[in-house]
């Protein structure tokens, strides 16, 4: 592959994820949550009962900012602080109810979103776009292995 076709890929992935995210940050405002703190909610839905340092390696963010994100979670009564009984100083995040519907609330918005950003594609696009996109994160795993 040449350098231009690396250039290339790499232009248009950066395009792309650029229009995702502003497209997922005007749904997720609206919300009013910033994108940092959905998907710390979004992981805890899928991975329940994490320390802070285990969010803030999930999402490669530094333990201050995910501190900080929790602590404003936690004001918003949407995640809880559960103390470890054996060490006081360890405590697991845990979604509250209200953030379990309000994560779902969030879902069904993006998804209705992001089938407004496809419905101009055909059928044969849709599966072509699959497809690259399956490719993409192949490509990417197998890499990263090494």
């Amino acid at each position: 592959m040449s350098k231009k076709e690396v250039y290339e890929i790499a232009q248009e992935l950066i395009k792309v994820l650029k229009l995702l995210k502003r497209r997922t940050i005007n749904n997720t405002d609206k919300k009013g949550l910033n994108i940092s703190s959905y998907m710390i909610l979004h992981l805890l839905k899928d991975e329940p009962r994490k320390t802070l340092t285990e969010i803030s390696e999930s999402l490669g963010l530094p333990n201050s900012t995910a501190s900080v994100l929790v602590d404003k979670l936690v004001k918003e009564g949407l995640v809880d602080r559960i103390r470890d009984s054996d060490d006081r100083r360890r405590a697991s995040i845990c979604l509250t109810d209200k953030a379990e519907q309000y994560v779902e609330g969030i879902k069904v918005a993006h998804m209705e979103n992001f089938g407004q950003i496809m419905r101009d594609a055909s059928d044969s696009e849709l599966e072509e776009i699959l497809k690259g996109l399956r490719m993409l994160s192949r490509t990417i795993e197998g890499n990263s292995r090494e």
